[in-house]
């Protein structure tokens, strides 16, 4: 399989310690958990121009001479503040119901308490500690793949689509993956070690830079969430206090908390000294405590209020006035 030398590819070839240039395709990736998990995968290996080199630096400072005049399609008039645009106007809209359970308008109103709000989550990257690479070696017929992946299989699978050929025919070693986070879920860069390898005819080790790693993630989607919530203090208590949960604190201390009355009790100080030797023998032993952290974050607030000696039912203090 031959692809075109990009322009400046022959320029590229006399600098120092590189063996090739050439064109990488993009290819359709298996399903990293199974064609049985889903209708086939959506996710494509990208094309672009590989630069075969003794060592890395000699392939990137090669990249840099390279004069690539890209296809680019519709969709790269898209950009963040587009898309964002675009989310914010359809959350202002009715959605589709998923469910309905009770008259939300009706009880939303009649709240002692109403709130609205409205989320939003960027695209991110993995940002993995080390970026995607990979090495492959294409012989006789089969590939042998040094892969930092998080499905072994999944790399295999898509790499004998790529190459055509039968899963049995990939090997795949998995060393340390330098933070997997669901990046390595995806098979692109084994895809890309692997044809590259065989055009180039010798072992190869794919490695993106970081700005690669960011600019080609395969990102978390962004999200725009519109919410509306009506509160109840009173009624919420009287559920948590009587109902499934039976809180003891809830049920002696509903009442003055609704009342602002919190100048008694078990104080913050004293549960912000059990906490501290909590999380520092968890610190000690490695371990994590997010939720008992997360607590203690939030009584420091109190404290911070001058409630230092306030009762621990004073949290509601940081929902009523955040």
């Amino acid at each position: 399989m031959d692809f075109p030398e990009p322009d400046g590819a022959e320029i590229t070839m006399t600098l120092p310690g590189v063996r090739a240039v050439f064109e990488i395709p993009a290819f359709h990736l298996t399903h990293q958990f199974g064609e049985t998990s889903g209708p086939g995968s959506r996710n494509y290996s990208c094309s672009g121009i590989a630069v075969v080199a003794d060592s890395t630096w000699a392939a990137l400072e090669a990249r840099k001479r390279l004069k690539v005049e890209w296809n680019e399609p519709a969709g790269i008039r898209e950009s963040t503040d587009s898309l964002r645009r675009k989310m914010t106007e359809l959350v202002a809209n009715p959605g589709s119901v998923i469910g309905n359970d009770g008259d939300f308008d009706r009880v939303h109103k009649s709240a002692a308490k109403r709130i609205e709000a409205i989320y939003e989550v960027p695209f991110l990257a993995h940002a993995t500690m080390e970026p995607v690479n990979c090495s492959a070696h294409f012989r006789d017929g089969e590939c042998e793949l040094w892969a930092p992946t998080q499905i072994p299989d999944a790399a295999a699978a898509s790499v004998a689509q790529a190459l055509s050929t039968s899963k049995e025919r990939v090997n795949v070693h998995v060393p340390f993956l330098g933070g997997g986070f669901g990046r390595r879920l995806i098979q692109d860069y084994a895809v890309e070690a692997a044809l590259v390898s065989r055009i180039a005819k010798a072992p190869v080790k794919v490695i993106w830079t970081r700005e690669d790693d960011i600019r080609h993630d395969f990102y978390r989607p962004p999200a725009v969430h519109s919410l509306r919530a009506g509160l109840d203090a009173k009624k919420a208590a009287d559920v948590i206090a009587t109902g499934a949960a039976q809180s003891w604190q809830l049920e002696n201390r509903a009442p003055t908390m609704g009342e602002g009355k919190v100048e008694f009790g078990f104080a913050v100080d004293w549960m912000r000294k059990d906490l501290s030797i909590c999380l520092a023998e968890a610190r000690r032993n490695r371990s994590a405590l997010p939720v008992a952290a997360l607590v203690d974050q939030f009584y420091e607030r109190v404290q911070e209020r001058g409630g230092g000696r306030w009762d621990t039912s004073a949290l509601i203090h940081l929902l009523m006035k955040p």
